[in-house]
Order: structure tokens, then sequence, then C-alpha cells
């Protein structure tokens, strides 16, 4: 039983970490307009193993849920599963692609320095609203609202 809890723990850390960590020093590299660091940090494809690391972790978490007798309809439970539903689809159609035009304008060290910085501005605001995501599943998992 605690296995689970575990295993839905340490993924979501791990996904988080590497997801967060990963946006929060392409902003630091690109605040010294560091655009080489900007293109190394952009080019680990990281896209290959957080997305997997998500969805384990959501596993692990509805599994976790079932086997601690939580109803898995209860509206914490479903506000984490909008949430949780929405972070992944901005990844997926937003998040991942601007990571690859980040990754473009940084490499090119020949691109219009007004380009690196409004590709670094939406970098900027998907980053904020992501860790704002997870910040509202976190509460939603501790406070357990509507409950």
């Amino acid at each position: 039983m605690y296995v689970l809890l575990y295993l839905h723990i340490l993924t979501m850390f791990s996904a988080v970490a590497m997801a967060a960590g990963s946006s929060i020093l392409v902003l630091l590299a690109a605040r010294r307009r560091d655009r080489l660091l900007v293109a190394s940090i952009t080019g680990m494809h990281l896209d290959r193993i957080i997305p997997p690391l998500y969805l384990a972790g959501g596993l692990f978490g509805i599994l976790t849920g079932a086997t601690f007798g939580y109803s898995l309809v209860a509206p914490w439970m479903l506000i984490a599963y909008a949430v949780f539903a929405a972070l992944m689809v901005l990844g997926v159609l937003y998040s991942g692609p601007l990571m690859g035009r980040v990754h473009a304008v940084a490499s090119d060290q020949g691109a219009d320095p007004q380009a690196f910085a409004e590709v670094m501005r939406r970098f900027r605001l998907d980053t904020l609203v992501s860790l704002g995501g997870i910040a509202l599943i976190v509460a939603d998992m501790v406070f357990k609202p509507l409950t």
C-alpha cells in the first residue's frame, strides 16, 4: 500500500524537479543573456523523460487513492484530475514546442536579440503558469477542498 504512495511521490517529485529545475535554469541563463547555456539546457531532450514521469506519477496517484480507500470522484480528486490534465495538454501543445523554439533561437547566434527576448518572455509566462498549476495541485492534495 505505501509502496504505491512512495512511487507516486517519487515520480511526481522527479518530474517536477526536472521540469521546474530546467525551466528555472533556462530563465537564469537568459537573464544573463547566455544564449549558449540556454541552448545547452533546452537541448537536453528532457521531453523524452518528463512526460512519462508525469504519466507514471498520475497512474500511481490514482492507484494510491483507490488503495487507500479515497473516493476517486471526490471534489478534490476531480480538481486534481482537471488541473493535471490541463497541465499535460499545455505541455504537449504549447510548452514542449515552445522549448523547441527557445532552443532554435538560442542556438542561432546570429538570431535577432529581439527574437530571443520575445521567446524568453513567452517561456517565462509558460513557466509561471506551469509552476502555478503545480502549486495548485499540491495545495489541493494537502487541503482537500470541498470535502
